[in-house]
């Protein structure tokens, strides 16, 4: 009924990537917004998608998992809002505006 799917995983550049081009993850050239707002159109309306997945653990990208459309779609990450075609597609929005300390902590 409910699927949550981050947006870590429509990272455009795997860890060397990014490395080569000087960006972090947080950078919005890292990321790639098309392929976001396409999945995130298809999915409500009802359909599945192959979305990319991003292991943290090794810094690739891994092979695609198909995501069928739920009821209830929560996306969490630091981009949501970075997109106008994404931010539209949302029906509701939450932002924490968290501490460097916690991000910090976080990343740890």
């Amino acid at each position: 009924m409910t699927t949550v799917i981050c947006l870590d995983d429509y990272h455009c550049l795997d860890r060397n990537g990014r490395k080569e081009k000087g960006v972090t993850a947080l950078a919005p050239e890292a990321q790639d917004f098309d392929l976001m707002h396409n999945q995130v159109k298809a999915l409500k309306e009802g359909k599945s998608v192959d979305k990319p997945i991003y292991n943290h653990v090794t810094g690739l990208l891994d092979p695609a998992e198909t995501i069928k459309a739920p009821k209830i779609l929560v996306i969490e990450g630091l981009h949501p809002f970075y997109d106008q075609r994404v931010r539209d597609l949302l029906d509701f929005k939450i932002y924490l505006d968290i501490s460097d300390e916690i991000k910090f902590a976080w990343k740890i």
